[in-house]
Formats: C-alpha cells, sequence, structure tokens
C-alpha cells in the first residue's frame, strides 16, 4: 500500500510555517491530489499543457493585429485562457465543482468574444451596459435569450455552458455530487464533506478527461474566429 505523503513532501518551509494547521491541511491535499492525478494520468496533463501551448501562441502571434475591431474580442480570449488554466487547476487537485464554475466563465467569454466578432457593433452596447442609456439595449442584445443572441450559431458552446451552469455555478444537487458522502447507522446518519478530491478515482478521471474537451472546444472557437477574419481580410 501506498505510504501517505509527510506534510514536507507536498508543502515548501514557507506554506509550513505560515498556514494554520487546519488550512495547511487541506492545502496540503490539493497539492498531493495535483501531483498524484499527473503521476497517474500523464496523458491527460500533457494534453492539458500542449493546449495551454497552443492558446498561448496563438493569442502571441495577435500581438501585431492592426484591426481595432479585433482587440476587444481577443481579450475576451486571453480572459478565457486564464480562467482555463485556473480550472484545469482546480481539475487536477480534485476540486471539480469549482473547475466548472471557473470553466463556465470561460465558456461564456470565448462565446461573448465570438459573438463581437461577428458584430463590431455590440463592442459599444457592451461597454455601455452599465449607463442607464445602454442597459436596456445590452439586456437585449447579450442578457435575453443567450441561447439565440450570444451563443447563435454556438450550439456546443452554449450545451457546455448549461451542463456547467448546472454542475457547478448554481446550487443545485448535480453540483454537489460526489462531495458528500453519507455514512449510515441503525441509529444516526453521518455525513462528510470534500472539499477537494474526488472519492472515485475513475469517476474523477473521467470528468478531467470531459473538462479538456471542453477547453479544446474554447480553442477551436478561438482559432476559427482568427483564421476566417486574416481569411477576409487579406
Amino acid at each position: 500500500m501506498p505510504k501517505e505523503p509527510e506534510e514536507t513532501d507536498v508543502l515548501v518551509p514557507f506554506e509550513i510555517a505560515n498556514f494554520p494547521a487546519e488550512y495547511r491541511q487541506y492545502y496540503g491535499t490539493k497539492r498531493h491530489n495535483l501531483f498524484a492525478m499527473i503521476q497517474k494520468h500523464p496523458e491527460m496533463w500533457h494534453y492539458f499543457t500542449l493546449l495551454d501551448e497552443i492558446l498561448f501562441r496563438e493569442i502571441d502571434d495577435l500581438q501585431v493585429s492592426r484591426d481595432l475591431d479585433k482587440h476587444l474580442p481577443r481579450a475576451f480570449y486571453i480572459n478565457a485562457h486564464a480562467k482555463i488554466r485556473i480550472a484545469m487547476e482546480l481539475a487536477f487537485q480534485g476540486c471539480m465543482q469549482e473547475c466548472r464554475s471557473v470553466l463556465r466563465d470561460a465558456v461564456e467569454w470565448t462565446a461573448y468574444a465570438h459573438y463581437m466578432m461577428t458584430d463590431p457593433a455590440l463592442q459599444m452596447i457592451w461597454w455601455e451596459q452599465d449607463d442607464p442609456a445602454g442597459k436596456a439595449l445590452f439586456h437585449e442584445k447579450f442578457v435575453h435569450k443567450k441561447k439565440f443572441t450570444v451563443f447563435a450559431g454556438q450550439e456546443e458552446l452554449h450545451e457546455k455552458f448549461g451542463a456547467l451552469s448546472e454542475g457547478g455555478s448554481h446550487p443545485t444537487p448535480q453540483s454537489m455530487y460526489s462531495r458528500i458522502i453519507y455514512t449510515d447507522t441503525p441509529t444516526e446518519r453521518g455525513m462528510q464533506v470534500y472539499y477537494s478530491g474526488v472519492p472515485d478515482e475513475r469517476a474523477w478521471a473521467i470528468e478531467l478527461f470531459s473538462r479538456l474537451l471542453t477547453c479544446f472546444v474554447i480553442e477551436q472557437t478561438f482559432f476559427n474566429d482568427f483564421k476566417r477574419s486574416e481569411e477576409h481580410t487579406s
């Protein structure tokens, strides 16, 4: 049976010295989960790092863009990339509910970016959303019936947005799945809540792969948007 790691195996001296005991245990568990999942599923870690490298290269390639209409969508895609990094760190640490919530944000930023690429006039509507005169138009174009506005033509992104909302951002039974374990005795019911980690490692690995596929859809949307844009202007 594998030996449980010592605190010094997963935390550096600075963390041990400055984190309170209870938080140190929580933090150490997340760190251990990250190391264990990378070791047990190196192919998925490799997939993630390759995807991250591709996204970073695509972002870097667009630094020379002179088209002002593309600057804001590009910034949205950079924000989506930042959220992908955080979400996948959470996934490898076993914080799946939090991963779903942050990855939902990345999907929505991606949808906004794509939507703005279809009509640059939408960018000004987005900028003026907090102005009294602009609230109604923003609600019409960005909030009301998102499936037919922000997510128009992006059925796969919309499907993932809905699934991640119900399984992560919203307080639903699904969003608590695998976090709570009940233990029953003839006289009482006990409850254990996992802050990180999933009791069923196979289910954890399957969902980890599913989250990576969501990241792939985001990358493909980004690539195709700017590929079509460059082809149109060349």
